[in-house]
Formats: C-alpha cells, sequence, structure tokens
C-alpha cells in the first residue's frame, strides 16, 4: 500500500493558514475555542461509528429470530439511545461553532487578500526569472503585520490596521527585489487585490473596472459609433484606440467625461490633453463625477490614458497608485517610494541617473 502526501499550496489551503495565524493573534480565545469544538466533534463522529459497528456486531451475532431475542432488542434500544444522544451533543457544538464562525468572518477578507498576494508573489516569476519568494517569507511578512502598538486597540479597530501593515510591508520587502521597470505592475497588482476587501477603500473599484485595464481584446467598432465620439477627440488616433473609446465611453462611470468633452468651453482643455506633454494637467475638473473619490478619479484618468494617451499611462499609473494607497483607512501611505530610504544597484549599460531626476534632489540616499 502507497499513501501519497501532497504538499501543494493551494489557494484554499493557504487562506486557511491564514486565517489561523490570524485568529491565533487576534481571537486567541474564539481559536482555542474553535480547536476543542473540532476535537470534540470527531470525538462525536468517531463514537456514532463504533455504535454503528457495535450495532451490525450485536445484529451479526445474533440466533434464531431477532424479535423474540430480548438481549439484542435492550442492545439496541441502548445503542440508539446513546446515538441520540450523541446527535444532541453534536448539534450544540455546531451552534457554539457559528459564534466562531461569526467571528472568522470579520477576517475572511483579509486572510483570502493574503492568500492572493502570496500567489502574486509567485508570479512574479514570470517577469523575471530570478523574482523568488519562498512561503516563509510570506508568513514572515503576516507575522510582522500585528504590531505591538494594537494591543491598546479595540479589536474591530485593528482589523483595517492590520490589513494596511499586511500591504505596507508587502510592498516594502518585495520591491526590494524587484527591478524598477517592474515596481508599477507590481503595485498595480497589489491594490487589484487590496480592492477585494470590501471595505471603503476597496469599494472605491470593482472588479468590473479591473477588467476594463487587463482587457487586451481588439475591438472594432462602426462608423456611426466613431462618429459618434466627441469633435474634440482627433481622428488622427489609431482605429483601435477610436474603437477602444467609443467602449470606454458607453460605460455608465465615463458619462460625465462624454459630456465634459462635448462642452464647448472644455475644447482647448481636452485640445491641450490629446496633443501637450503632460496631458494630465489638461484635464478639466468636469471630467469626472463630483461624487466619486479621488482615488477612482485616478484610476479612470488610467482607463482614459491606456486607450487615448499611451505615452502617458505611466504617470497616469504612478499618479493613482499614489492616490489610491493614500486614501487608506488611517490615511498613512502604503506606497510612497519617495519617503523611503533607496539603494540602487545598477548593470553595465544601464544608467539610474533618470530614476533620480524623477525622485528629486532631495530624497534621502
Amino acid at each position: 500500500r502507497t499513501t501519497i502526501v501532497d504538499f501543494t499550496v493551494t489557494l484554499s489551503s493557504l487562506q486557511s493558514q491564514c486565517m489561523h495565524t490570524v485568529m491565533r493573534h487576534e481571537r486567541p480565545d474564539i481559536d482555542e475555542k474553535r480547536s476543542d469544538l473540532m476535537k470534540l466533534q470527531g470525538e462525536f463522529r468517531l463514537k456514532l461509528r463504533m455504535l454503528e459497528k457495535q450495532l451490525l456486531t450485536a445484529i451479526s451475532d445474533s440466533e434464531g429470530n431477532i424479535l423474540e431475542n430480548d438481549t439484542l432488542i435492550k442492545t439496541l434500544e441502548t445503542l440508539k439511545s446513546e446515538s441520540t444522544e450523541i446527535e444532541k451533543k453534536m448539534g450544540q457544538s455546531e451552534l457554539a461553532y457559528q459564534e466562531i464562525v461569526d467571528v472568522e468572518n470579520k477576517y475572511s477578507p483579509m486572510a483570502a487578500a493574503a492568500s492572493k498576494l502570496y500567489f502574486s508573489l509567485g508570479s512574479l516569476e514570470e517577469l523575471n526569472s530570478i523574482y523568488r519568494f519562498s512561503l516563509r517569507f510570506f508568513f514572515d511578512i503576516v507575522n510582522a503585520s500585528f504590531a505591538t502598538e494594537l494591543d491598546s486597540m479595540d479589536t474591530d479597530a485593528r482589523i483595517p490596521v492590520i490589513v494596511r501593515n499586511i500591504f505596507t510591508i508587502t510592498h516594502s520587502r518585495v520591491t526590494r527585489s524587484l527591478f524598477q521597470a517592474d515596481h508599477a505592475a507590481f503595485e498595480l497588482r497589489l491594490a487589484q487585490i487590496r480592492c477585494t476587501i470590501p471595505d471603503a477603500v476597496g469599494r472605491q473599484i470593482h472588479s468590473i473596472d479591473w477588467d476594463v485595464l487587463l482587457n487586451t481584446t481588439a475591438t472594432n467598432a462602426s462608423k456611426d459609433s466613431i462618429d459618434s465620439i466627441p469633435a474634440v477627440v482627433p481622428r488622427t488616433l489609431p482605429q483601435t484606440s477610436l474603437s477602444q473609446l467609443v467602449t470606454l465611453l458607453s460605460n455608465s462611470s465615463f458619462i460625465a467625461l462624454k459630456q465634459s468633452m462635448a462642452k464647448k468651453s472644455n475644447e482647448g482643455s481636452w485640445k491641450a490633453f490629446f496633443e501637450a506633454n503632460n496631458p494630465l494637467d489638461a484635464i478639466p475638473d468636469d471630467a469626472f463625477d463630483d461624487s466619486i473619490t479621488r482615488a477612482r478619479r485616478a484610476y479612470l484618468i488610467v482607463l482614459l490614458c491606456k486607450v487615448t494617451r499611451r505615452d502617458a499611462f505611466s504617470s497616469a499609473t504612478e499618479a493613482f497608485l499614489r492616490t489610491f494607497f493614500d486614501t487608506d483607512h488611517t490615511g498613512q501611505q502604503v506606497v510612497d517610494k519617495y519617503k523611503q530610504k533607496n539603494f540602487f544597484a545598477t548593470q553595465a549599460g544601464y544608467s539610474v541617473e533618470e530614476t533620480l531626476d524623477e525622485l528629486g534632489p532631495n530624497i534621502p540616499l
């Protein structure tokens, strides 16, 4: 006989490990109660199986007419009584377990996001084969997220701070190992995972919005659809860009943008957007609904630049990342490479002068 032990890390198994780690740090009382209940339920199931086995053994060992076997009938009544009592206790334990589930549901989105972070670290190898991060490295990040200064805070108030810590530490430790060109891609993935947590920060950008950014399928809009685009949009843009713009403007999030482009008073601003070297500074204030957050506005600008100004896409992405992570619950910045000390490692034929110029003369080196 051969027993196969699979040590493969899956998303669900890692989420369970993350949940156990979080509960052990944050709610050790609930974690202990959960372990005891699971052990108790296991014992109950074992007793039921033993009773079933005893029942089958009693029936198989009986001789003559079963209905006339008083010893067997008494044994069956005893087994039935014991099994009923065990099932009753199991029902009571399941009710107690519901309390544990209610507490775990508060931490479940955080555990799910943390497990996605690990698999995102694994996918970085697709950008460069030298990017390798172990499971131990990941759990060091998770454990480091439970800062000692949280001890005096209310339990519910600790959750957003822990979430911020997880993303802060992940960004800080991982970007040290990445080439500068790969930072934006990794940070965008961090933002995407952050949006899977259904809180005030995560609800700013929905999964369908991320699909728009990541969609690379070429579209071919009809001539009539392209003609419906506001006249301020230059028809010299590639046909693919015009088709994508048609799709973008049909999105409910871009109703205000389409109206802004159609206004005579904004004609100069939009011409500057399509022609200037710094298009982000030319976008009119009424291009997006006033009710949306600054981070969502910055993200919609990223989508707009992806379609119409690919040369400004990187700048728009950087602006979005700054704004998005700056609006975390505590108001503290998660991604801010401009306030941390930097060490530059370069290779032959590559200069860091452009990066230094971008970061500014006052950056601490």
